[in-house]
C-alpha cells in the first residue's frame, strides 16, 4: 500500500509573491512558529543552497506515443483497452474488459499516471510466489521508468554517487504456525518509491515521484506517477541566513509535527533544498522551491530536534 513518507512544507508568501491556490495549508502539515523573541543560533552553512534557484510554471503534460505504448506494455493493457466517456477531455482512461479492477489512467493536465491490478496481489487463500526483493524490485523499478521517458539524471540520487534514492514499502500477511506457536508473516506486495530531482534539487513534497508496487511474480499491483510538466518561470534569488531569521521570527515557517511547542531557541544545524510538488489531485499552477532546516529547539525542560519549512527565494 503506498504511504506518505516524503517531507512535509509549507511556502509563506512573504518570501515571492506566490498564487493563493499553490500554498498547501499549514494546519496539514505543522503550525507556523510564531515566536518573535526566539532565540536563533546557527550551527550550519547554506553552502548546500544555491546562490539562485528557478520557479516554475505547470503546464500540461504530453505524454509522448512511445511512453503510451510503453505503458500499455509494462501494465499489460492495449489499445482496445481504451474507455471513452463524455467530459473525458485529454484524459485517457484504460479498463480490462474481463477484470474491471484492472485499469490505467492519464491524466496530463496533472501529470499523473495511475494503474491499479488489485488481484496481481495473492489472496489470502492464494500461494504467495515470485514477489521481488528489495533488490530486484529496484532493479525492475528503475528500468521500468527509463522505459517510460525518466532521464536517469532526473532521478534523486543517494549522496556522494550515483546509486538512486529509493524507499520500500512491503504488504505482507500472518498466520499461526501451530507446530512453531508463533505467527509468520509472508510477503505479499513489495513497493519501491523513486523520487524526482527539479533542476538538481530534489522534489520533497507528495508530488515529484513515480512509485510501483509488486505482487506475485513481479506483475504490477499499482503503479503511481506523479510527475507535472514544467517550463522555468522566474529565476529567484536565495534567501540569506538573516533573512531566513527574520521569516522565523516573524512566524513566516513551519514547524513539522502536530502539536504546538513552546519553544524559546533554536539551535540551527542543517539546511536542505526542496522543491513542492502537490498531490496528483491538487490543482498546482506554480513549483516553488523551499528550504528543510533542522535544528535543536529548547523547551522549558528539555531540547528536541525539530524541523522547520521555510520560503527559500525572494524577487
Amino acid at each position: 500500500m503506498k504511504q506518505t513518507f516524503l517531507i512535509f512544507a509549507v511556502l509563506c508568501c512573504s518570501a515571492i509573491r506566490l498564487e493563493g491556490g499553490d500554498l498547501p495549508l499549514s494546519e496539514d502539515f505543522g503550525f507556523p512558529l510564531r515566536r518573535p523573541g526566539v532565540n536563533i543560533t546557527w550551527n550550519a552553512t547554506l553552502d548546500s543552497l544555491p546562490n539562485s534557484a528557478m520557479v516554475f510554471r505547470v503546464v500540461s503534460k504530453e505524454f509522448s506515443a512511445t511512453t503510451i505504448s510503453n505503458l500499455l506494455d509494462i501494465t499489460g493493457l492495449s489499445a482496445h483497452d481504451r474507455t471513452w466517456r463524455p467530459g473525458f477531455g485529454n484524459r485517457m482512461l484504460f479498463r480490462d474488459r474481463k477484470n474491471e479492477n484492472r485499469s490505467l489512467c492519464i491524466i496530463p493536465n496533472d501529470g499523473w499516471v495511475f494503474y491499479q491490478d488489485p488481484d496481481a496481489e495473492a489472496k489470502p487463500n492464494e500461494a504467495v510466489e515470485g514477489v521481488p526483493s528489495e533488490e530486484r524490485g529496484l532493479e525492475i523499478a528503475e528500468a521500468m521508468a527509463l522505459k517510460l521517458g525518466i532521464d536517469r539524471r532526473e532521478l534523486a540520487k543517494k549522496p556522494g554517487g550515483q546509486e538512486l534514492y529509493c524507499a520500500h514499502t512491503l504488504g505482507e500477511r500472518g498466520a499461526f504456525d501451530k507446530a512453531q506457536r508463533k505467527v509468520i508473516k509472508t510477503v505479499t506486495r513489495r513497493g519501491v518509491w523513486l523520487v524526482r530531482r527539479i533542476d538538481g534539487i530534489v522534489s520533497g513534497a507528495y508530488g515529484g515521484n513515480i512509485y510501483f508496487d509488486f505482487g506475485s511474480h513481479g506483475q504490477l499491483v499499482e503503479l503511481d506517477w506523479i510527475w507535472r510538466a514544467l517550463k522555468p518561470h522566474h529565476l529567484c534569488r536565495v534567501a540569506t541566513r538573516d533573512e531566513l531569521t527574520d521569516w522565523i521570527r516573524a512566524g513566516q515557517c513551519v514547524l513539522g509535527g502536530w502539536q504546538e511547542l513552546n519553544i524559546s531557541a533554536l539551535n540551527i544545524t542543517n539546511a536542505t533544498p526542496y522543491y513542492f510538488e502537490k498531490r496528483e489531485d491538487e490543482p498546482q499552477q506554480y513549483v516553488y522551491p523551499f528550504v528543510q532546516l533542522d535544528a535543536q529547539a529548547a523547551l522549558p525542560d528539555t531540547n528536541i530536534p525539530v524541523r522547520l519549512y521555510c520560503p527559500m527565494v525572494v524577487q
